[in-house]
């Protein structure tokens, strides 16, 4: 019989012995829990809907035990058939992977990833660039709108993010330096809209702008 348990916000409540007979719901909802404290919320609901829309559907009535390799197979034949691009099954794959390491890094539970094949692939599709002709043939149509314009300049002279540039603030202008500094980035999560740190340390930078875009910038 598949052993179920009840979790609550509290990380105390977190069993230190699981039954390889838990539902992978119910593991699942263990292994929420425990991420909570380490990923950023945004992070973490991103994973959820994810495993909600594509994993729990197929695995979250069966228990871990009989999760076997060939179940792991049965539902990545039936992802292969839709048209997902391949760096989006690497990430599907991954995740479910995670869970089963997670059990059995902590619990000692049967992992079938140790005999199972990866899907996808982490090599993403070639990117396409503007030329500069080609963006100068763009931005001249934008000058009706200044704003418009302006967010364009940066985005193509900086690199920066969409969500860095909407995260600026006219303090984060270092008009000694010629520089803009970028701190935070701009995200909307579960219909707020919220400013957060970078995903990473290395996103936090000074980038030195030219001085047309500069001027551009000061007009703005």
């Amino acid at each position: 019989m598949a052993q179920s348990i009840f979790l609550t916000e509290d990380v105390t409540c977190v069993p230190e012995q699981l039954s390889p007979d838990i539902l992978f719901k119910d593991f699942y909802q263990l292994y929420y829990v425990d991420m909570q404290g380490r990923l950023k919320s945004t992070t973490l609901a991103t994973r959820h809907r994810l495993v909600q829309d594509k994993i729990l559907p197929f695995f979250g009535e069966l228990s871990l035990s009989d999760i076997t390799p060939a179940t792991i197979r049965a539902w990545q034949n039936l992802l292969l058939s839709n048209s997902y691009s391949s760096t989006y099954l690497k990430t599907i794959d991954m995740n479910l992977y995670g869970i089963f390491k997670y059990a059995e890094t902590y619990y000692d539970l049967p992992n079938p990833y140790s005999r199972a094949e990866h899907i996808g692939s982490s090599d993403s599709a070639r990117m396409q660039f503007w030329t500069l002709g080609e963006y100068r043939r763009f931005i001249g149509t934008m000058t009706d709108d200044v704003k418009a314009y302006t967010a364009f300049e940066m985005l193509y002279w900086t690199g920066m993010r969409v969500g860095e540039l909407l995260a600026l603030t006219p303090d984060d202008i270092d008009h000694k330096a010629v520089s803009i500094r970028i701190t935070k980035t701009y995200i909307r999560h579960d219909g707020h809209d919220l400013i957060m740190p970078p995903k990473t340390e290395n996103s936090i930078r000074s980038v030195v702008i030219p001085d047309f875009l500069y001027r551009e910038i000061c007009d703005y």
